[in-house]
């Protein structure tokens, strides 16, 4: 595994404490590399190509039109570049700033906050080596999902009263392999909300509905539903996944479907719905 250090206006005790960090966690740097140039990488896209993961600490400037840089940091113009590259690429960013109570100055834009693999903000150096430490650890054993463009991907369709399972759901998918669409996270300011949503699951291998006393009577979930299994209907392969969150009356075209009750045992329906995506069985993933 190969990570990539970006520091903007963190200056070098930040680089050499997440240099350090990433060395003890067993990773490789990309700095290491015979090729990284002493002042900065050759080609910062290919930077992002060759590495599995980003490690990526900001700090703001505490004035106006401050400009503070050590010789290991990047300009801000650069780290949007780069930001952009590895977002649109899947990588994993393990993201720290500074905090600061400033206002106007350059940060992901919140499309971009929201595809994240860790998020933190620090006050001191003691506590940015505390976070990044874990975050590491959790990386190395896999604990972060890697992006796979080939993985197979599910539609997540559900009230937003059961937001908070369906995001745990998503968590859980997503380390098992799974690329999951859910309309939170993929539809951005000024999209089409309808055809942001059926473009969703036009592209997705499978739909899942979270089941629950809301999502059945939810005129979103009925219309969203009601395309996936036309769909199903007619590529003649299954598509629709029932998943039972909490007990409710199955609408009359899921009557004849196996269902995954999470009801009754989180883990287990977890483990069915892997295995039906085709991807290696985890056990206990969320325990």
């Amino acid at each position: 595994m190969k990570v990539f250090v970006v520091t903007i206006g963190a200056g070098e005790e930040a680089l050499g404490l997440a240099s350090r960090l990433v060395r003890e966690a067993g990773i490789e740097n990309y700095a290491d590399a015979e090729d990284f140039w002493p002042d900065g990488v050759q080609d910062p896209y290919r930077a992002v190509d060759d590495v599995d993961a980003l490690v990526w600490i900001y700090r703001q400037p505490s004035l106006p039109g401050e400009v503070i840089f050590g010789m290991s940091d990047y300009n801000y113009l650069f780290g949007d570049t780069v930001m952009q590259r590895a977002v649109r690429t899947g990588k994993p960013i393990l993201y720290y700033s500074y905090a600061s109570e400033k206002k106007g100055y350059s940060l992901p834009s919140p499309a971009i906050l929201g595809k994240l693999a860790r998020r933190s903000r620090v006050s001191t150096i003691q506590e940015l080596e505390a976070k990044l430490k874990e975050d590491l650890h959790d990386l190395a054993l896999r604990r972060i999902p890697f992006y796979n463009p080939d993985a197979p991907s599910i539609f997540l369709s559900y009230s937003h009263n059961d937001s908070s399972f369906v995001h745990q759901l998503k968590c859980d998918l997503r380390l098992a392999g799974a690329r999951v669409w859910m309309d939170a996270g993929e539809i951005h300011l000024g999209d089409s909300l309808i055809e942001a949503i059926r473009r969703g699951i036009d592209e997705a291998d499978y739909f899942g509905v979270v089941l629950s006393p809301e999502s059945v009577n939810s005129r979103w979930v009925k219309k969203e539903l009601d395309v996936a299994m036309h769909q199903e209907i007619d590529g003649q392969r299954v598509k629709v996944l029932p998943l039972m969150y909490r007990k409710c009356e199955l609408p009359g075209f899921l009557l004849g479907k196996l269902y995954a009750d999470f009801s009754e045992d989180y883990n287990r329906a977890l483990s069915q719905i892997i295995r039906r995506l085709g991807l290696a069985d985890t056990e206990s993933i969320s325990a």
